[in-house]
């Protein structure tokens, strides 16, 4: 199957997503028994009022977050290959409306994090 213009769209969007995923990224204190206060920062450096803490990626949260907008990015990728050609030459439409859909399923995925996981989780 070859892809069309919006999909390739689509792809180029996904990785850019999963890899600010990746650099941008949650930790959390690491105790012997306790793990609680998540922060975000860049991977390469750790949130500064926890230098002398021992913090760890919070990589179940990162993973939830990469399985959030893959399966957005997927539904848009395979609605964008269901579309007439007529359609394609709207493109920018299509990109727009693309960002838009990863955007809200991003949105999606902080309310999901904060109705099963409480505020906490999102500070």
């Amino acid at each position: 199957m070859k892809m069309n213009a919006a999909q390739k769209v689509v792809v180029v969007i996904w990785c850019l997503l999963v890899a600010s995923v990746c650099a941008y990224v949650p930790w959390k204190l690491s105790a012997e028994r306790l793990q609680s206060a998540t922060a975000y920062s860049w991977i390469w450096s750790p949130p500064e009022q926890w230098r002398l803490r021992a913090v760890v990626v919070d990589i179940g949260r990162v993973a939830l977050e990469i399985i959030a907008v893959s399966a957005l990015a997927a539904s848009v990728f395979l609605a964008a290959g269901w579309l007439p050609p007529t359609y394609l030459r709207y493109s920018l439409r299509l990109c727009l409306l693309a960002l838009a859909i990863i955007l809200l399923s991003i949105i999606l995925s902080i309310l999901f994090i904060y109705l099963f996981f409480g505020k906490e989780a999102l500070l």
